[in-house]
Formats: structure tokens, C-alpha cells, sequence
């Protein structure tokens, strides 16, 4: 990493990381839990390369005291204050949770972007139950209850599962946050604060059709959180427009064995 700094707002601070120097940069957003050092195998495999990396509110170094969810338009405001980002178009690169957040961006600015690449994303496909539970009073009360006192909610779960409504993996993520009091309510802000990164897939589409960048989908075969069929899913009504890569893996696609994989899926640097 050749570089931390801090973008400040009012009661807030996103840590950004930057790695490497070079013509094409490239913004990436992390999954959840994790944090923008995330990054740092992939930037090594991409020598030449810009990568700026923010830490999103509750992960990593940023701060967030205010009561206030984030929001798309307030995020992009503060990253386009960086430098890197005034200098021409950038890419954009999503994983997991930093999918949706990604698609969210390109939503808004898609005149800016040079190139996507969204890995095992979230944001393919709207989800009514995550709306519910971080847009409505009742929802968000309901959201409270259960994470400070979810002991109703493992028979739930169970059921869910025997449903099939639920995979093994899917069941497993939700529990090992469920058992961590200090979790839950990590987990109650990160959700709310993150509210409104909802990205709407029809104008994704859309835009996607009418700015032709570069755009690839990158999947883990043995993926359970995000499968593969959500992005064969997402590539009906634009293929031919859209990459799909599928590596033999499952949903941890930054780890460093990875990196020279995913460095292939960049654009390649401009020649003089």
C-alpha cells in the first residue's frame, strides 16, 4: 500500500487506501466485513495499475458517529474530490457487498467509467426482504429485536433450511453473526447505514447497452452466496455485451492465490 487518507464529512471519515501508480485506475469496494487492504494481493499482480480503496462506514479505519445513512450521491461527491479520480474516466470494481455498492455508482455516474468488473456481487437481482427490513419503521424494529435478542430466530432458520428456502452455506453465514452479541449490532449498522445502495439491474442493463465499456462478471463455480446463476441470470437480455468468467473456486475470490487470475480480467494498460 503506497497510501492512506481520509475523506471527511460531517460526523464521518471513508479511509481510502491507494495502491500503485499508473494510467488506468481503478476504484474498488470491498465485501462485507472486510476492508480496503483487501485489495492489496491483486494490486501487486497489476503493476502499472491505480487502485483506490475506501473502507465502507464500520469496516476498517473509517469513522461513522453520525445517525445518518450514507448515501450514493454523498459517497461519490467525497470520492470524486481524490486526485485520481479527476483526471479522466476510472474503472470500477465490485466484490461481494462492494458489488452493489459498485453498480450504485456506475447507476449514477456512468459517463465517468471506463471499465466494470463486479465479483461474486451483490446487487444483480433487488431483494424485497432487505428492503423491508432497512426501509420501513416495521421492518427495522423487527431487524432490532432480532439481533438483540435472536434466540426465536434459530428454530426459524432451522426451518428454512430443511425448506430448502436456505442453503447450508447461506445458514451457516447468518449464524456465525447471530452468535457474536458485538456482531449483531455491527451487523444493524452496517445495514442501515448502507440503506440505500440498491442498485435497480433493469437500468443497470440499460446503461450497460448504451456505454460500451468493458464489463465482466466473475463467479466462484462453488459459490453459495452469490452462485453463478445469478449472473447468467443478469446477462440474458445484454449477451454479447457482457463477460462471464467462472474461476474453481467458491465465494473468496480476493484471496491472494486468486490475484493473477483476477489482475487478467483489467484492461490491458494504453500504449504509447
Amino acid at each position: 500500500m503506497d497510501e492512506i487518507r481520509t475523506l471527511p464529512g460531517e460526523g464521518w471519515g471513508i479511509a481510502l487506501r491507494r495502491f500503485g501508480e499508473g494510467p488506468t485506475v481503478t476504484l474498488c469496494l470491498h465485501g462485507f466485513l472486510e476492508d480496503g487492504d483487501s485489495f492489496a494481493a491483486l494490486a501487486e499482480a497489476l503493476p502499472g495499475h491505480c487502485l483506490l480503496a475506501p473502507d465502507m462506514p464500520f469496516h476498517g479505519q473509517s469513522s461513522w458517529s453520525t445517525a445518518n445513512p450514507l448515501s450514493p450521491d454523498t459517497l461519490i461527491d467525497a470520492l470524486l474530490q481524490c486526485p485520481e479520480l479527476q483526471q479522466g474516466p476510472f474503472g470500477l470494481l465490485g466484490y461481494s457487498m462492494g458489488g452493489k455498492v459498485a453498480l450504485s455508482i456506475f447507476q449514477r455516474i456512468p459517463d465517468r467509467i471506463s471499465h466494470l468488473l463486479l465479483v461474486a456481487p451483490d446487487g444483480l437481482r433487488p431483494s424485497p426482504v432487505h428492503l423491508f427490513f432497512t426501509h420501513t419503521w416495521l421492518g427495522d424494529r423487527i431487524l432490532w429485536c432480532s439481533l438483540t435478542n435472536p434466540g426465536w430466530l434459530y428454530p426459524l432458520l432451522t426451518l428454512l433450511r430443511q425448506c430448502k428456502m436456505m442453503n447450508e452455506s447461506q445458514h451457516r453465514f447468518v449464524l456465525s453473526y447471530l452468535q457474536d452479541v458485538p456482531m449483531r449490532e455491527r451487523v444493524y449498522r452496517i445495514w442501515t447505514t448502507l440503506r440505500y445502495f440498491q442498485p435497480s439491474p433493469r437500468q443497470v442493463q440499460a446503461l450497460i447497452r448504451q456505454y460500451p465499456i468493458p464489463v465482466r462478471l466473475i463467479f466462484g463455480r462453488y459459490d453459495r452466496l452469490c452462485p453463478v446463476a445469478l449472473g447468467q441470470r443478469f446477462l440474458q437480455p445484454i449477451a454479447g455485451q457482457v463477460e462471464l468468467q467462472v474461476f474453481e473456486t467458491g465465494h473468496l475470490l480476493l484471496r491472494d492465490k486468486h490475484a493473477q487470475q483476477l489482475a487478467k480480467a483489467f484492461p490491458a494498460l494504453p500504449t504509447n
